[in-house]
């Protein structure tokens, strides 16, 4: 952005620099409800930290085991990431070529500038998609689970035609 000033007798013209570089806030989260979570934490790893394993520990503050870390990284940017169950690479998460989050085994994430804010849904470790709760997936059944959508063939059913007898 320039300016002209007038000043008496001096015509001035100030050009103002603007390349501060926007940066936007990104909640990464990873839901770890299907493994053991490491006595050596959760961490995120990325191209926008060095890949530095032990730097970025996720934590789970309200116990339901996503953890979640935000951190501030450049806008217009292309980034890889994993998450790591422990803080050592061979405890990294493993994406198969075919799933759609996964660039050569790892995560993808382009940042833009129309938000200074981005909260990530969470994601089951080792998988593009949330975690998926098993149980009894049979409205019918006595214990019948409404979230449940991996059906554990836990399912208990009333018997039927059959009367108690009090003596």
């Amino acid at each position: 952005m320039c300016v002209f000033f007038l000043f008496p007798y001096v015509l001035s013209f100030v050009c103002f620099s603007q390349t501060q570089t926007p940066f936007v806030n990104v909640t990464f989260q990873v839901d770890l409800s299907n493994e053991e979570p490491s006595s050596s934490g959760v961490h995120l790893v990325g191209s926008f930290q060095q890949w530095n394993t032990s730097s970025m520990q996720m934590l789970d503050i309200d116990g339901d085991m996503i953890y979640s870390i935000t951190i501030q990284i450049e806008s217009n940017q292309s980034y890889e990431y994993k998450f790591i169950n422990g803080n050592s690479w061979g405890n990294d998460e493993y994406l198969a070529f075919w799933q759609n989050c996964s660039n050569a085994g790892n995560r993808f994430l382009t940042t833009d500038d129309n938000s200074s804010s981005v909260i990530l849904n969470p994601v089951c470790y080792s998988s593009c998609i949330s975690c998926q709760l098993s149980g009894c997936t049979d409205s019918l059944a006595i214990n019948y689970d409404p979230l449940a959508v991996i059906s554990d063939s836990s399912c208990i059913y009333p018997i039927y035609g059959l009367s108690l007898i009090h003596i």
